[in-house]
């Protein structure tokens, strides 16, 4: 597995988010944008009465339905390629990809599908290219379990 250093390695299907695909090739320099969410047992919500006494409500915190946003720096085309089929392969088979996270936020391990919306594919791309690198991509995700 590749040295993580400051960033998230992360690895969805049997796909790394690396130069190469694989376990052995350089990590692309990923930010998660909710991955807040991953942490704690329980979630909930503070409010204040009438008499402004705060009163909190909290459950455990299944993260079932919770949106990922990953954004690698710059990835490669042919990563990126292998990705959105293994996304439509398994949203066709009614499945789901395991994602595993490890980095400085932790190290966690989900199951997720790709987040479909009114036109939002799990792939959203900026149309920055260059030489089969794509930069500021993003991968939509949503946890299943």
């Amino acid at each position: 597995m590749p040295v993580t250093g400051r960033y998230n390695l992360i690895k969805i299907g049997d796909i790394w988010l690396t130069d190469t695909g694989t376990d052995i090739g350089k990590p692309c320099k990923v930010e998660i944008e909710g991955i807040d969410r991953l942490k704690g047992a329980y979630s909930g919500v503070t409010v204040r009465s009438a008499a402004n006494t705060p009163y909190t409500f909290i459950m455990n915190n299944t993260l079932k339905g919770s949106l990922l946003v990953v954004s690698p720096l710059v990835i490669m085309d042919t990563v990126l390629d292998d990705l959105e089929d293994a996304f439509d392969a398994a949203v066709l088979a009614g499945d789901t990809l395991e994602m595993s996270i490890e980095g400085d936020t932790g190290t966690f391990t989900l199951e997720v599908t790709g987040f479909y919306s009114d036109g939002v594919k799990p792939i959203q791309l900026t149309g920055e290219f260059n030489n089969g690198r794509i930069y500021g991509c993003k991968i939509n995700v949503v946890v299943a379990g």
